[in-house]
């Protein structure tokens, strides 16, 4: 089974590599890059009367210019161009250039996390058997013997793992129907958290 995903994972990692990045993800961080920017102006105009800025300064500029949210707008918004599974997509690794001119971006598969990041590993194969890539019984059996810790169900197991683990009686919609038909909130001002 792993050496289905990987051969699949690395195909498409060379499909990828030396792509454009998403224009989405660019402006992304030309926004975090800018407001670092910013907050550098503030404490260089003001430390001759005060550290606030100084201070926020450091913490900012400490932090990368892709956080783990940007991560995943990469992953969004190469799975829609690919029309590949969002789990495929975070499962490679990127290399995006410091430089604002520079619009491509290297990708790579690194067979480790596969091992490495059980939510990975477990993600994949199911959606590779959902594609029709591999059986959807060789993908539980492989989630279940290389990452026992992850949760893999059954109808009945779903059932069991809500009413454990999130309570009945808080989500019993979840209980009735499986979560492919359960229907998603949607508009106003609620935010409503799965």
């Amino acid at each position: 089974m792993k050496d289905k995903m990987k051969a699949v994972l690395e195909e498409l990692a060379k499909s990828l590599n030396k792509s454009e990045c998403p224009e989405r993800v660019r402006e992304y961080i030309r926004l975090r890059r800018g407001m670092q920017e910013r907050v550098f102006i503030e404490a260089k105009d003001t430390a001759h009367m005060h550290g606030a800025w100084v201070g926020d300064y450091h913490i900012v500029n400490a932090e990368d210019i892709m956080d783990e949210l940007g991560w995943y707008v990469l992953y969004a918004e190469l799975s829609k161009r690919e029309t590949k599974p969002l789990s495929f997509m975070r499962a490679l690794s990127y290399s995006l250039s410091n430089d604002k001119m520079e619009k491509r971006m290297k990708c790579e598969f690194d067979a480790d996390i596969l091992t490495e990041r059980g939510t990975c590993f477990v993600s994949v194969a199911f959606d590779g058997a959902q594609m029709g890539l591999w059986e959807m019984e060789e993908a539980r059996k492989a989630c279940m013997e290389n990452h026992p810790n992850i949760p893999v169900f059954d109808e009945k197991g779903w059932k069991e793992w809500v009413k454990e683990n999130m309570g009945a009686n808080d989500f019993p919609e979840l209980l009735e129907d499986d979560l492919e038909t359960l229907e998603v909130p949607k508009g106003g001002e609620d935010v409503f958290l799965f």
